[in-house]
């Protein structure tokens, strides 16, 4: 039986470039020997770009297989669609060029809610994607998962899983850097859960959902 991994993270140069060029978080700023990112409502954290080699993540596998996502509480599927279009663009193209040892999550611009985001979504399923990384707080109620409902049908059509992943905790400046992860993180993913099961399920019955 084969081991799948289906929830770890990488930081392609690429994308952390499109943040550098942005003056207000989330950004990056490259320190000498790391890139610090910068969020709005919580704690910045440093990106070592050793540990986020491809060939060394890849032989530190403890797994056959493992699959990448972009970071969804740092939000770059909400930034404005200029900034979140380029992160996204760089993303998949790094991740077209990954080992076979590592699959990848597609992420979608939110700004592109709508048909947009689904043909972008398809297009990343038929380059190689697994699926498609959906931050929670697209399913916080049941009225905004309407406007997600046209980017998960394609994905049921496609055959492929969603992976509902915790999106941005608009959390406050001094916070715990815990609290984050240990309140909105969980909340988001119940809210989620209960709004996948509530609207999403009867009207796709045969999507895959990882939470």
């Amino acid at each position: 039986m084969r081991s799948v991994d289906v929830h770890q993270h990488l930081w392609p140069e690429a994308v952390l470039r499109v943040l550098e060029a942005r003056s207000t978080p989330p950004r990056a700023r490259w320190g000498g020997d790391r890139w610090r990112i910068e969020l709005a409502c919580e704690p910045a954290f440093d990106v070592d770009p050793d540990q986020h080699d491809p060939e060394t993540r890849t032989d530190e596998l403890t797994v056959d297989r493992a699959l990448v996502a972009l970071s969804g509480p740092v939000g770059l599927e909400g930034l404005p669609p200029r900034d979140a279009l380029a992160a996204i663009a760089a993303w998949q193209e790094a991740a077209r060029d990954l080992p076979d040892e590592l699959g990848w999550w597609a992420a979608t611009p939110t700004a592109l809610a709508g048909d947009g985001e689904a043909e972008l979504a398809v297009q990343a399923i038929t380059d190689g994607a697994a699926g498609v990384c959906l931050p929670a707080d697209r399913l916080a109620t049941p009225a905004s998962a309407q406007t997600a409902t046209p980017l998960l049908a394609a994905v049921a059509e496609a055959g492929a899983p969603v992976f509902i992943h915790p999106g941005p905790a608009g959390g406050s400046a001094g916070e715990p850097e815990w609290w984050a992860p240990a309140t909105r993180y969980v909340a988001q993913q119940q809210a989620a859960w209960h709004v996948f099961n509530h609207v999403v399920r009867p009207e796709l019955p045969g999507l895959r959902a990882v939470f």
